[in-house]
């Protein structure tokens, strides 16, 4: 990763504290203390999910994740992560490679027109890692995108998207 490249996302970290501060701001403003609480209580557990991030230790996929939002204009990620202070370092490429096949596949089925929400949940059950993509949005033929998916073990049509899940062994 490159100086500019660190410093641009950084600058959009602070960007989004900044307004998440500014709602804040104004609903006290405004007396909504109630909505004020709710607001803190989501800032606060944003951050939580950051930090079991981080403690994975797997520096690419947590990049990858971090970058994600700004790199992408019609897919938006968001993640759960299950597990705290597991060492995931040996599956970095692994997990990023996981990542891609969502990405790529949205970006080659997707509608350039739809806005995409995709939610990662990463946990770690008896030394295997769970690594689970639910994407909600419209694909108008997904059944060409199969092929995309076989590196995922189960993959699920939902209403409105697809729920993609993938283990890989720790050991």
């Amino acid at each position: 990763m490159e100086k500019k490249e660190i410093i641009h996302m950084l600058q959009n970290k602070r960007h989004d504290l900044m307004n998440q501060l500014q709602i804040v701001q104004g609903y006290l403003s405004m007396g909504k203390v109630d909505v004020v609480a709710d607001k803190m209580t989501d800032i606060i557990a944003e951050y939580e999910q950051e930090r079991l991030l981080m403690n994975t230790k797997a520096t690419h996929f947590i990049l990858w994740t971090l970058q994600f939002n700004t790199k992408h204009d019609h897919i938006r990620l968001s993640y759960k992560i299950h597990t705290n202070n597991s060492d995931l370092m040996v599956l970095d490429t692994k997990l990023v490679h996981a990542g891609n096949i969502v990405t790529n596949m949205i970006h080659e089925q997707g509608e350039d027109s739809e806005l995409y929400h995709v939610i990662m949940e990463l946990a770690v059950h008896q030394n295997t890692v769970h690594i689970i993509f639910t994407i909600h949005g419209y694909f108008k033929n997904w059944c060409r995108s199969k092929h995309m998916l076989e590196a995922f073990e189960e993959v699920e049509q939902l209403k409105d998207g697809l729920r993609c899940m993938m283990r890989i062994s720790l050991v």
